[in-house]
């Protein structure tokens, strides 16, 4: 991983990138601040068996995942995923629940205000 610049050597069994302070506070995570302040909340999840991962699902469902210790939290702008080896590989990359096909390296970037909503000036009524 590359968080804002700065190179770490993490092996990983899944890395999740979130924007909904809400979403995270309800799991337990600091990181809501991040997505408030307008960053990506960057959660890497190291590699753990059956029984970790269902430890961490139930600390997930009672708010708790903070203390996780298999889970490593980060807040950032800007994060480029590869391979150790630099190589172009392949990934399946879950958006909004859709599963894609993605070329590594990975760069995620949170951008602020990139969203524009146009909404009427006024309301219709109803006729």
């Amino acid at each position: 991983l590359e968080i804002d610049g700065q190179s770490l050597t993490r092996s990983s069994l899944m890395v999740f990138f979130g924007r909904n302070a809400l979403q995270m506070e309800q799991l337990g995570l600091d990181e809501a601040l991040c997505v408030a302040r307008g960053e990506l909340a960057v959660l890497a999840l190291r590699e753990v068996d059956r029984i970790e991962l269902l430890g961490l699902a139930l600390r997930g469902a009672l708010a708790r995942l903070e203390t996780a210790q298999n889970l490593r939290q980060y807040c950032a702008l800007k994060v480029q995923v590869e391979w150790l080896d630099g190589r172009d590989r392949r990934i399946r990359v879950a958006v909004d629940g859709e599963l894609v096909e993605c070329t590594l390296p990975l760069v995620i970037e949170a951008i602020p205000d990139a969203l524009q909503v146009i909404v009427p000036r006024q309301p219709e009524t109803n006729r």
